[in-house]
């Protein structure tokens, strides 16, 4: 599916030169309205990153070549395209009309196809199960409301699909839910829940498959959290335990994965937890009876835990050998392969001896990172390329090509990485200085990304090697090389600074020498031109709610401030930040004052310190501004001396944006501005006059919301983008001004990564619109004299 907004092309030559016809007509001239309309011209791009996030689950159809659906824990699902070769994300408004507007959570549940029927797909997305039957284009949505946990917990979003269409009867519909139980769709609007049990909280259904017919009814297979595997003979209506006969399995089992074979046999994964964090994972092999070879079902444990801790994720067979299989491990460091049903085994290394070998010639960095993990959801076989095995990934899709011969000369798997147009990113923070030419792009899980170029997929990753997460970035005002950012994950804090505008990165000297605080990670961080002998100045305010630290030696060393203002109770003030995940950007550099900081508190219902000594000492500076909430921002402008600007963020007591000209001490609220989750300022466009900075607001101006400019210091607003970005129905969070090119903003969103937008020279188009008509023109009249045209030829 292509999506006008997410894959935007130029205007053809007709539109071009209507727009411009249409303006001619009007009596304005493209610069007039750029500078008074209520809408400015702008278009709007995917920043190319490629993937990221995590891929739990992969949807082949199984009939028709190529048609392949991912899901993933929160930014959407895709499409493969396989004329164009990427991926189209399929959770955009025009998919959804009944959610246009929104912006939620668009982790996905689970993916069902229609086996009969190419064009029918099924998704749980928004807490419903929704239909296409134009190919994921657009969906509907089928009554019920049920409760979906994409990205929660761990083990059971990558578990399993729970949607399965009836491959006798494609108007029958299973989806298993986390803790509603199965329910049964027959068309129409209604749904019937079906006799199986819930199983445990949050995780309940792990996933249900019809297994294949055998001259009737299709089985269908269900796992049960916490209650074990059961069977439908009559298409989900009604359930039996499957744990009977010959070896059958416990049934307070955790079930996380079935595939069907060829000839009928069911392979389920299963584990049973201990402590906190362990699984003894047990691969079982399930016949179904009569019919199949055996004269009652009969089970057999095939691949017990070799050691303790097997955690096994996922199980695959070859469509094309029903004896022929594989089973993964957590991070995929371990794989057992089989060519004989399960009986013998054969151990693949991909993560313990050695660096998973990775191609990635579309998306260079993905081969350089986590080199020894591979955090994969569903292992899927190629139903119509032979040899070709398919993983939903942590960094996109990937596939591992003529697996026969890489076993056949090695005890491992190679992968390929295929995830061109997936972007899927949860944004922390954006990052762009005078003269630094590549902004930066702060994300969860991968710490951040240089963007060299942001319409093709080169651009690189900060560091290579391990996940990271990235928490906040910021540049010193008064010279752009010099970078901070917080970056922590699993535990461990690798925060760093840069001393050449991002290029190259140095983890901070107490953290390799041992002195670093135990409570000084996550947070906001700022950095200022030092003064009074100090190298710099950095100040960092830990997601504690405790006081900011600060040092003036490039972190070698970190110190509390020798004094610190008083709440209203007695004890020192809170920041307000007590919790890692609770993001706000309310600590910045002064831009004109080399040592002086602002930092807001969410303390004695809203206060502003300062510091005018690196962090040394803080006072307060004004009670004038509301409570913030999530995403709040301050800034100063490096444009307009003493002048600073507030956004309230998301959910806020009074949301809105404030001024202030005095250099914090007094702030006044923008009364044409309803809502602002951010705030960020630009350098002015040539030519415009003496306006000097382009405000840019993220939130809700005169009942309307979406991305916002202004380039009067906020008297009056025009419209950049109208709603989510890219038509992505996600949270926008982060907004951020390109300081090099005027005109470009920058949005984070909650799970799809990062969007651009820029305005259109309409000028330019103008002329390209008159030379592209006239130069066809005039080909068409010398076409009859002329040999035919080549484009490799002209090129030369």
């Amino acid at each position: 599916m292509s999506h006008k907004k997410l894959f935007l092309k130029p205007l053809r030559s007709t539109n071009r030169l209507m727009l411009i016809l249409v303006l001619i007509v009007a009596g304005l001239a493209p610069d007039d309205l750029l500078g008074q309309s209520r809408r400015f011209y702008y278009q709007e791009f995917p920043v190319n990153i490629g993937a990221g996030g995590y891929i739990t689950g992969l949807a082949l159809h199984p009939t028709a070549p190529g048609v392949f659906y991912c899901r993933t824990d929160v930014g959407g699902a895709y499409r493969w395209d396989s004329a164009s070769e990427r991926w189209n994300q399929l959770v955009v408004d025009n998919g959804f009309p009944d959610k246009i507007g929104t912006t939620e959570d668009t982790g996905v549940e689970s993916i069902g196809l229609d086996p009969s029927n190419q064009a029918v797909a099924y998704m749980a997305v928004f807490n419903k199960v929704y239909r296409s039957e134009n190919g994921g284009r657009t969906f509907v949505p089928i009554s019920g409301n049920f409760d979906m946990q994409p990205n929660h917990p761990n083990r059971y979003r990558v578990s399993g699909e729970r949607l399965a269409v009836n491959p006798n009867n494609p108007n029958r519909v299973l989806f298993g839910s986390r803790n509603e139980g199965l329910w049964v769709w027959q068309g129409g609007n209604q749904w019937v829940k079906s006799n199986l049990p819930h199983g445990n909280a949050d995780s309940g259904v792990a996933f249900v498959m019809f297994g294949k017919s055998n001259g009737g009814q299709a089985p269908a297979y269900a796992g049960v959290v916490g209650r074990g595997f059961f069977i439908s003979n009559d298409g989900g209506l009604n359930w039996t335990s499957a744990h009977n006969g010959n070896g059958t399995p416990p049934e307070d089992l955790e079930t996380t994965d079935v595939d069907v074979a060829s000839d009928g046999t069911a392979y389920f994964i299963s584990g049973r937890r201990y402590g906190d964090d362990g699984v003894n994972g047990v691969v079982w092999k399930y016949r179904p009876g009569a019919g199949w070879g055996v004269n009652g079902s009969d089970w057999k444990e095939i691949l017990p835990s070799f050691q303790w801790q097997r955690d096994f994720v996922s199980v695959a067979v070859d469509p094309f050998n029903p004896q022929r299989l594989i089973v993964s491990e957590t991070g995929f460091k371990i794989a057992h392969f089989s060519e004989d049903g399960g009986t013998t085994w054969r151990t693949l290394s991909d993560g313990w001896e050695g660096p998973i070998n990775r191609s990635s010639p579309k998306n260079p960095w993905h081969q350089l990172t986590d080199s020894n993990w591979f955090e994969h959801g569903e292992f899927k076989f190629d139903r119509h390329v032979p040899d070709r095995l398919w993983c939903a990934q942590g960094q996109g899709v990937w596939y591992a090509p003529a697996i026969g011969a890489q076993l056949n000369q090695q005890d491992r798997l190679d992968w390929v990485c295929e995830s061109d147009g997936i972007e899927e990113l949860v944004s922390r923070d954006i990052g762009s200085a005078p003269g630094i030419k590549s902004p930066l792009m702060v994300a969860m899980d991968f710490t951040a990304f240089r963007i060299r170029d942001p319409y093709t997929y080169f651009n690189e990753r900060i560091v290579n090697g391990f996940l990271e997460d990235g928490w906040d970035v910021a540049y010193s005002p008064q010279n752009s090389k010099d970078v901070v950012l917080s970056c922590e994950k699993f535990g461990t804090n690798t925060s760093k600074f840069s001393l050449d505008g991002g290029e190259s990165w140095q983890i901070f000297p107490s953290l390799i020498n041992g002195t670093h605080p135990p409570n000084l990670k996550h947070g906001v961080m700022a950095v200022s031109q030092g003064t009074g002998g100090a190298i710099r100045h950095i100040v960092w305010a830990p997601s504690d709610n405790s006081p900011p630290f600060f040092s003036i030696d490039d972190g070698q060393n970190w110190s509390r401030p020798l004094s610190w203002p008083l709440a209203s109770s007695g004890e020192p003030l809170s920041t307000g930040m007590w919790f890692e995940h609770f993001m706000v950007q309310c600590l910045t550099a002064d831009p004109n004052t080399p040592g002086r900081f602002l930092f807001y508190l969410k303390d004695d219902d809203g206060v502003v310190v300062e510091t005018t000594d690196g962090g040394r000492t803080w006072t307060i500076l004004t009670r004038d501004l509301p409570m913030w909430s999530h995403h709040a921002t301050m800034i100063g402008s490096r444009f307009r001396k003493k002048e600073f600007w507030f956004s309230s963020g998301r959910g806020s007591t009074d949301l809105g944006l404030w001024r202030s000209q005095d250099g914090g001490q007094t702030f006044q609220r923008l009364a044409n501005v309803d809502e602002s989750v951010a705030v960020a300022i630009g350098p002015p466009i040539p030519g415009r006059g003496r306006n000097l900075q382009i405000i840019y607001v993220l939130g809700v101006v005169g009942g309307k919301r979406g991305v916002f400019r202004s380039d009067d210091d906020g008297q009056t607003w025009g419209m950049v983008l109208d709603g989510s970005p890219l038509g992505l129905l996600d949270q926008s969070f982060v907004l951020g001004a390109d300081q090099n090119i005027p005109g470009r903003v920058y949005i984070g969103l909650g799970g799809t990564g990062f969007a651009m937008a820029e305005p259109i020279n309409l000028w330019k188009l103008a002329a390209e619109t008159v030379v592209e008509q006239s130069l066809t023109a005039v080909n068409r009249q010398l076409e009859p004299f002329l040999i035919p045209f080549s484009k490799e030829a002209n090129d030369k």
